[in-house]
């Protein structure tokens, strides 16, 4: 619908919503090979869905001998239109070694597609909203099991890096400068073609509200994040001026996974959408 809507209110209902559909039970681990497929895969599948509210594009490629597409997936009443709609962006993988995201993604598109029809509050939202979805930015990464887009190889120009502590926002306060460093950020900020081809997207479509998933590695399972994570009393940036609101939709986020805690029936690519 070619409709300018409010950012009211119900809109953290429906993100605690959309969380609730995807939200797998903490304590349930998936066999990697059966709910992990390899993201050629993963990306034939997103090209083979067949609805009316759904459109794939390519943002960029990855940083790669051989260069893949990096995929994206928008779900809308016009898909394939340019609508004067808020958005709403999941990134399910940057992280290589932290692929839960992809099967929250998963989830969250069969369940929004399949309830187009049937379901009022889905038909709403895509109806409202321009919804997208960018399952894996990191395909080395995440075929290779590793935290970063590349094998460490010693050299600043050459070696892998942890794609979350390469964007140019504030690029020399994050991460390490040692190639070798699991959180390597990079020769210079925004290098990596995978951050370049993210960071073009969200400037252009400029979705309102964003999640990236990971896996919670050392206590830090079931936090959830928002600007500035970094923050003490001696940066020298101020808060966002929204940050009351961020921090009321991570609350309710975070109370709406917290109640849930159920079984999680995760599919199979075979059976995601299909």
């Amino acid at each position: 619908m070619n409709t300018v809507h409010s950012f009211r209110p119900r809109v953290w209902l429906i993100l605690a919503t959309l969380w609730i559909l995807a939200s797998p039970s903490w304590g349930e681990v998936a066999d990697f090979d059966q709910f992990y497929p390899p993201y050629d895969e993963i990306v034939d599948y997103l090209e083979d869905i067949d609805s009316p509210v759904v459109a794939t594009s390519v943002i960029g490629a990855s940083d790669e001998s051989t260069p893949r597409d990096l995929v994206a997936i928008k779900i809308s009443d016009n898909p394939h239109l340019e609508e004067d709609e808020f958005g709403f962006l999941f990134v399910g993988v940057i992280h290589g070694n932290e692929a839960i995201g992809i099967q929250v993604v998963l989830q969250l598109i069969e369940d929004l597609v399949d309830g187009y029809a049937s379901d009022p509050d889905i038909q709403d939202w895509i109806d409202a909203y321009e919804i997208w979805f960018i399952p894996v930015i990191n395909p080395y990464g995440y075929d290779s099991n590793l935290r970063k887009n590349g094998p460490d190889t010693g050299d600043v120009n050459t070696s892998g890096v942890d794609l979350n502590r390469n964007f140019d926002f504030r690029w020399i306060e994050g991460g390490d400068a040692a190639p070798n460093s699991n959180t390597f950020r990079g020769p210079y900020a925004a290098s990596e073609p995978e951050v370049q081809a993210l960071s073009d997207f969200v400037i252009d479509q400029r979705p309102v509200f964003g999640v990236t998933f990971h896996s919670g590695r050392g206590g830090t399972i079931g936090e959830i994040m928002y600007p500035w994570n970094r923050y003490d009393s001696s940066n020298p940036h101020p808060d966002p001026p929204d940050r009351e609101r961020l921090r009321a939709m991570a609350g309710v986020i975070a109370d709406a996974v917290e109640a849930h805690r159920g079984y999680f029936d995760r599919p199979t690519l075979e059976d995601a959408g299909a």
